[in-house]
């Protein structure tokens, strides 16, 4: 007989909510002054937020669903995927396009960065600020030169389509997670790649590192001690 215990469910009451947004919110980052957070939605806006008082501070509206974003190290840019919703009648493609903006007048810097052909599911930037990671349905990841813009050497083949991509606190090496219709692989960004942590999941929706990962031992073995990761 098992007499172990469910876990007791636990509640949190929100500490302060923020309206705006008419439909679904798919990514929210916070400005690394602490103080303000850019949330986008599926309604082609993104949206600027007070973190003290929850208002609205500015709101951009785009042309097309933004998919995914980022706040440059320093706060002065916002680097967003945007493209077409799949099963759109338009006659464009469904493809995903970056565009980089002032964070304070939402004046476009560069873009449309248009090297992926499918849906750009996840954005980040290495610890010093130098280079965006791009993750895409087309199953790869694109390296970017933050300061021009440009491509840093060809697209990374992952093999599936890539959910999401994180790098680590020593940008010594950075994770991808790239889905098939059966599971999900964790792996690292090292060449020609080490595969980490299969997962019975379809897709790995976030990854959080909260430790800094280490050179791999002897073995090709790497532990992750702070990696967290949400699933479906």
């Amino acid at each position: 007989m098992n007499d172990s215990k469910e876990p007791a469910e636990t509640r949190q009451d929100p500490v302060k909510t923020f309206y705006g947004h008419e439909n679904h919110i798919l990514s929210i980052v916070t400005f690394p002054d602490g103080k303000r957070i850019a949330t986008e939605s599926v309604d082609k806006t993104i949206q600027i937020w007070g973190l003290s008082d929850g208002r609205e501070v500015k709101k951009w509206v785009v042309k097309k669903i933004v998919n995914a974003l980022v706040i440059l190290k320093d706060g002065k840019q916002v680097v967003s995927a945007e493209g077409d919703e799949p099963g759109d009648d338009s006659n464009e493609p469904v493809y995903r396009q970056l565009w980089v903006r002032d964070a304070e007048t939402g004046r476009v810097v560069a873009g449309p960065l248009d090297s992926h052909t499918s849906f750009v599911f996840t954005l980040d930037i290495s610890p010093d600020g130098g280079i965006l990671a791009s993750g895409s349905s087309d199953s790869t990841v694109i390296l970017w030169d933050t300061k021009t813009w440009q491509t840093i050497g060809q697209p990374l083949q992952c093999g599936a389509a890539v959910t999401c991509v994180r790098f680590s606190p020593t940008e010594s090496v950075w994770l991808n997670s790239r889905a098939t219709p059966t599971s999900t692989t964790v792996a690292t960004g090292r060449s020609p790649g080490l595969v980490m942590a299969p997962i019975s999941s379809q897709r790995v929706l976030k990854m959080i590192l909260s430790s800094a990962l280490g050179t791999p031992p002897p073995g090709n073995r790497l532990e992750i001690p702070g990696l967290a990761m949400m699933t479906i």
